[in-house]
């Protein structure tokens, strides 16, 4: 299965009864093959267990790339693993979740590269291998720990520590024509985190009526 910039926003998940029990995995769920999601936003969803946005589970691989997935609610995490094969995480921001940014409680390996974790409950649960990533845990090794600089709801401001610091440039990583930053296309070393379609409007940003 294959999700290209898709949006899964404001859902709902639950047993046929209450919240106390199953219905995880609001985003995207899958048990077996192979999934696979680029450039998808998962945001304000809700679930009681497993993945608020996307869980996998019963051996399934899967490579998330380009993602954001934010303001996502589950007692679990944003990203939940449970006896899944490979999982590749990749110029993702996992960002205001509820639970923790990924856990993985069985499965993999877990790679995390070129993404930020950032402000979850608990940014990473479980055995996950980080490259050239961002999150606050300074006991993580593979990726800086300073502020990433939000603005504009998630595009990274042009001082932020996550410019330029990717493991390859946009064209290779296939983002060259999206934007990291309000202002500008990524054209050099790879920014790190989600990549916008569009930059945004800054004439319209800071409008202040006396």
């Amino acid at each position: 299965n294959i999700f290209a910039d898709c949006v899964f926003s404001t859902n709902f998940a639950r047993d046929s009864y209450s919240w106390s029990s199953d219905g995880f995995a609001v985003g995207l769920y899958s048990s077996g093959g192979r999934l696979e999601a680029r450039g998808c936003r998962f945001y304000a969803n809700q679930a009681n267990s497993g993945g608020g946005a996307i869980d996998l589970r019963g051996g399934v691989t899967a490579v998330i790339t380009n993602c954001l997935i934010a303001n996502n609610s589950s007692h679990n995490a944003g990203i939940y693993v449970s006896g899944a094969g490979s999982v590749q995480i990749a110029s993702c921001t996992i960002a205001d979740n509820s639970g923790s940014g990924v856990q993985v409680a069985s499965g993999g390996p877990v790679v995390l590269r070129n993404s930020i974790v950032w402000n979850n409950g608990r940014e990473l649960q479980g055995t996950i291998t980080v490259t050239n990533s961002c999150l606050p845990e300074t006991n993580v090794v593979g990726a800086i720990h300073d502020d990433p600089q939000f603005q504009y709801e998630y595009y990274l401001a042009p001082g932020s520590p996550c410019l330029n610091i990717g493991s390859a440039t946009a064209a290779a990583a296939g983002l060259a024509d999206r934007y990291a930053r309000a202002d500008a296309l990524d054209t050099n070393v790879l920014d790190i985190g989600y990549h916008y379609t569009a930059g945004y409007t800054l004439t319209n940003a800071n409008l202040y009526v006396a």
